[in-house]
C-alpha cells in the first residue's frame, strides 16, 4: 500500500487565504496547475491551514499562462499564531535555458524541508520571475505536505477514488493520485 501525503494548503482540505497582496490567491489552493496567482515581485499570500500540522515538504509549480512570468525564486515561512514567522526555505527554485522556459522547466517540484515544522499558517513570497524584464510573477500552485503513516491516508485516497462519481471528475482524481506517486 502506498500512502499519499495530503496537500495541507488545499481548499478542499479546509485551508483558506487570510491575506494576499493581489487578488485570486485562491488559485494557489485549488490543486491544479490550470489556474495561477499573479503578483508583483515580492508579492505574498498567507494561508491558514484547516488545523495545525507538521510540514515536511512543499511542492511548487511555476506553470503559468505566460512562461516569462513563471516563478523563479520564492520564500516560504510558517507560523503557529499568524504573528511570529519562521523561514523554511528561500531562494531559486526554477531555472531554464535560453531563449525561454519550456513546460518541463515549470512543472511541480518538491522541496524537502531540513526539519519538520509545526504550522497553522503558511506565508509564501513570490521573489523573482523567470523573465528578467518582467515585473510580475505567476505561481500555479504551492502545496505544503506532511509525511503520513502508510495506513490511514492511503485508505482515504482509495475511498475517495471509490466514492468519486463516474466521468471526468473521477478520472482527474485518479490522475492526481497517480501523479503524486511519481
Amino acid at each position: 500500500m502506498i500512502a499519499l501525503a495530503p496537500n495541507l494548503a488545499s481548499s478542499s482540505n479546509g485551508a483558506k487565504v487570510v491575506s494576499s497582496t493581489n487578488p485570486n490567491a485562491e488559485a494557489l489552493l485549488d490543486d491544479t496547475e490550470a489556474s495561477s496567482w499573479k503578483s508583483g515581485r515580492g508579492g505574498d499570500v498567507v494561508v491558514e491551514l484547516a488545523q495545525p500540522a507538521t510540514v515536511t515538504s512543499v511542492q511548487v509549480s511555476a506553470y503559468t499562462t505566460t512562461r516569462f512570468e513563471g516563478l523563479k525564486a520564492f520564500t516560504l515561512q510558517t507560523s503557529t499564531d499568524g504573528v511570529n514567522w519562521s523561514n523554511l526555505r528561500s531562494g531559486e527554485a526554477f531555472s531554464s535555458a535560453a531563449p525561454r522556459p519550456t513546460a518541463p522547466d515549470l512543472h511541480y517540484r518538491t522541496f524537502e524541508l531540513p526539519t519538520p515544522t509545526k504550522a497553522k499558517f503558511v506565508r509564501y513570497w513570490a521573489d523573482e520571475a523567470l523573465g528578467e524584464t518582467k515585473t510580475a510573477v505567476q505561481s500555479a500552485g504551492r502545496q505544503p505536505h506532511r509525511r503520513c503513516s502508510p495506513g490511514r491516508d492511503g485508505r482515504r485516497v482509495r475511498q475517495r477514488l471509490r466514492d468519486a462519481p463516474r466521468g471526468p471528475g473521477r478520472r482527474r482524481l485518479g490522475y492526481r493520485a497517480a501523479r503524486r506517486l511519481r
